[in-house]
């Protein structure tokens, strides 16, 4: 093999690559897009039915909620389910205000 046919190969394999990579991350965010959705509906039929309770929430979701950092979402992962905001201000870091803020977050 000459250095010229090695240089395709690579060129080949690294476009190969590089549109998997990309069919992969546009796989993923279907995924999330999808995941959110579902979240909705429950959370939707469970305010319908007058059980709410926050749970099978990631950290990025949590993340959204102002004044949520990382420390503290991986924290309300933690303590899932959460079935009331007395719940919520009984984690480390959650007063009552911000208890509610988060509840109010994904079911106002």
């Amino acid at each position: 093999m000459t250095d010229t046919d090695g240089a395709a190969r690579d060129e080949a394999d690294s476009d190969h690559l590089s549109s998997i990579l990309e069919a992969v991350t546009d796989l993923r965010d279907q995924v999330d897009d999808l995941v959110e959705t579902v979240h909705q509906h429950v959370t939707r039929l469970r305010a319908d039915s007058g059980v709410q309770v926050i749970e099978h929430r990631r950290a990025a979701e949590f993340e959204k909620v102002p004044e949520i950092g990382q420390w503290l979402a991986q924290r309300l992962v933690d303590a899932q389910p959460i079935r009331s905001p007395s719940e919520l201000y009984r984690i480390d870091g959650i007063g009552v205000t911000r208890a509610y803020e988060v509840w109010n977050y994904f079911f106002d």
